[in-house]
């Protein structure tokens, strides 16, 4: 099992892996017009960027990739893995990975997922923050289709304790300089994709982002639906 940061030559690897997931499993869970939204999202100009910038991550078995994911600051992004490959437990040793490096700088990761693999992810110790949507619509402003997900958050480690004025203390809050850099710090945001702090909307969104809570009958119905073979 090997996992690395992916170079430019893995560009049609991350394509096929993230176009393959979204054609396999979102038309469960979405109308056509959403489903054409996630894979021109996930494009390989996206995927260019966010590989030249250091972000884009792989998995691989045995020599074959399995999985990818992007990581932008404590955020998670694209994370897949092939449907040949799903059902073996490699979204979990991915997501452990990615985990990994966000959790050397950041307390806590935040992904935008999906509602397939929302299950997934609260298997994993992610706690949904609220859900969120918004219109597609055609070139005309009629409507496609509402596109729907899930803001989760999970803590990585234990936040610090306030600081205490005592003698050695670092008020400033920053390391220590004897303190060792990490393995691999995440990235700094870069515009090619959403920036790790801007509201949790997918590239390309109307800026009308809406909170809304998922009734509990609702609820109940999602739990029977297919989720994400990971």
């Amino acid at each position: 099992m090997e996992y690395r940061k992916a170079e430019l030559p893995d560009l049609g690897t991350v394509f096929t892996i993230s176009q393959a997931a979204i054609r396999a499993i979102y038309p469960y869970f979405y109308p056509q017009a959403a489903v054409d939204w996630f894979a021109e999202h996930h494009s390989c100009e996206h995927i260019l960027a966010d590989i030249t910038a250091g972000r884009v991550r792989l998995l691989e078995a045995n020599g074959m990739p399995v999985g990818t994911g992007t990581i932008d600051g404590n955020r998670l992004l694209r994370v897949f893995v092939a449907p040949e490959h799903q059902q073996k437990g490699y979204g979990t040793r991915l997501l452990a990975q990615l985990e990994k490096v966000v959790g050397r700088v950041h307390p806590t990761a935040i992904l935008d997922s999906s509602l397939p693999a929302g299950r997934f992810y609260q298997n994993r110790g992610y706690r949904t923050r609220s859900h969120e949507f918004f219109d597609i619509e055609d070139k005309y402003g009629l409507l496609l289709a509402t596109l729907a997900w899930e803001v989760m958050e999970k803590p990585l480690r234990e936040q610090a304790a306030p600081a205490v004025a005592a003698a050695g203390a670092n008020p400033t809050g920053q390391p220590a300089a004897s303190e060792p850099a990490p393995e691999e710090a995440a990235p700094a945001p870069q515009p090619a994709e959403a920036p790790s702090q801007a509201p949790a909307v997918p590239e390309g969104a109307p800026n009308t982002t809406t909170t809304v809570q998922i009734s509990a009958a609702s609820a109940d119905v999602m739990k029977h639906l297919p989720q994400m073979p990971f």
